[in-house]
């Protein structure tokens, strides 16, 4: 995803929530009208951004917590074959998981680079 499409998605956000709380003022305006009235500012994407990486940060901790308990358990005495295989399976999923969530958390934060190299050039 480039810069310019993550401005698009979080300005449909912003148009979405306008039009929540303004329907009659929007009723029969299109996206582009809509976001003329209440455009992105830079705190706006600032902010939705933040909020995005925090979440996938949150859950990338989850997971990771997930892994260490299953390791755990898997390590434990008396434990059945059939309930270790379903843990090494359980690890391989929380794994690739993980890797798509750090795949995106990279993919926002080189954005949120671009975003920044772009605004000291416009300077």
């Amino acid at each position: 995803m480039t810069l310019e499409e993550k401005c698009k998605e979080y300005q449909k956000i912003l148009v979405d929530e306008y039009r929540e709380s303004h329907k009659e003022e929007t009723e029969g305006l299109t996206d582009e009208e809509v976001a003329l009235m209440n455009p992105l500012s830079d705190y706006e994407f600032i902010v939705l951004i933040g909020n995005e990486l925090t979440s996938i940060n949150k859950e990338i901790v989850e997971i990771m917590q997930d892994i260490k308990y299953t390791e755990a358990r898997m390590n434990e005495p008396n434990v059945h074959y059939q309930e270790v295989t379903e843990c090494r399976t359980d690890i391989v999923n929380d794994n690739r998981r993980l890797q798509v969530l750090r795949d995106k958390y990279d993919s926002l934060k080189r954005i949120l680079l671009e975003r920044e190299n772009k605004d000291e050039r416009s300077r």
